[in-house]
């Protein structure tokens, strides 16, 4: 079993445990959380131009994921991934979690769904992918890349005007179990409207060539600066980073203690 493996099982046990990695990789300043933020609230991972405004959700979240039958792997990972931005300084509001298998339909609470959570199998994930994830794709003029299908850990969002209406993270459980919770963690980030990674950022789980394995005090910085109630969704970068570093301060003192505690 490699080093890599090991590290990845090991963080998929503390993430199924709640448990988190506030002082990985050292100290942070609130500069780089604002620098940090832009990079990922702006920037497009796969695309060449980044957005001009701020995307988000404005109402309680909603989740499904799409399973193989007797694995309920995904639905506990997702569930540990909402718990855990649930005790974010300033997280956003989730309606709830349903799953169900591949093989028991459910259309309406998929369609219903505002994030989508598709982890199967490979046999599975390449038939949803060609052909069964078509109509609620469309409907929801949610663009699907081809990197994802042969990445096989990824996600999209649609949004109007900056308001996510859907995002759908897809994610191969066959190719991914080794880091199944460690991708399922990344990509429901990045869905709540932080699409990018970046390398310079070696405090945060957006960055695909680091040891980050869970959501870190950075990031829950970085979420809870996306959802002060001072940014909505569609406003402008400008708008959004004159406010930036008056919420990076408002947050400081609670990160501190959250710091001090876990010391």
């Amino acid at each position: 079993m490699s080093l890599r493996v090991l590290v990845a099982l090991l963080a998929a046990t503390l993430l199924l445990a709640g448990c988190a990695t506030p002082g990985q990789h050292g100290d942070f300043t609130e500069a780089d959380v604002v620098r940090g933020f832009e990079i990922v609230a702006f920037g497009r991972e796969f695309a060449d131009t980044e957005a001009t405004y701020v995307t988000k959700f404005d109402a309680p979240i909603r989740i499904h994921v799409l399973h193989e039958p007797l694995d309920l792997r995904p639905v506990d990972g997702t569930r540990a991934v909402m718990d855990m931005v649930a005790g974010f300084h300033r997280p956003p509001a989730f309606a709830g979690l349903t799953h169900a298998s591949i093989d028991q339909g459910g259309s309406e609470a998929l369609d219903n769904a505002h994030i989508l959570v598709v982890a199967l199998g490979s046999r599975n994930y390449e038939t949803f992918y060609e052909k069964a994830s078509q109509r609620w794709i469309e409907g929801g003029k949610l663009l699907v890349a081809d990197h994802f299908y042969f990445s096989r850990c990824g996600a999209s969002i649609s949004d109007q005007k900056g308001r996510i209406r859907r995002a759908v993270v897809f994610l191969d459980v066959d190719d991914m179990s080794p880091i199944l919770n460690e991708c399922l963690a990344e990509e429901i980030l990045q869905s709540l409207g932080l699409p990018d990674d970046d390398d310079s950022l070696i405090w945060s789980m957006f960055n695909d060539s680091n040891d980050v394995r869970l959501p870190t005090d950075f990031d829950n910085l970085l979420v809870s600066v996306l959802y002060s109630d001072a940014l909505r969704p569609g406003q402008s970068r400008r708008q959004v980073m004159q406010q930036v570093p008056g919420l990076v301060r408002e947050l400081w003192p609670s990160h501190l203690a959250r710091r001090r505690s876990a010391e």
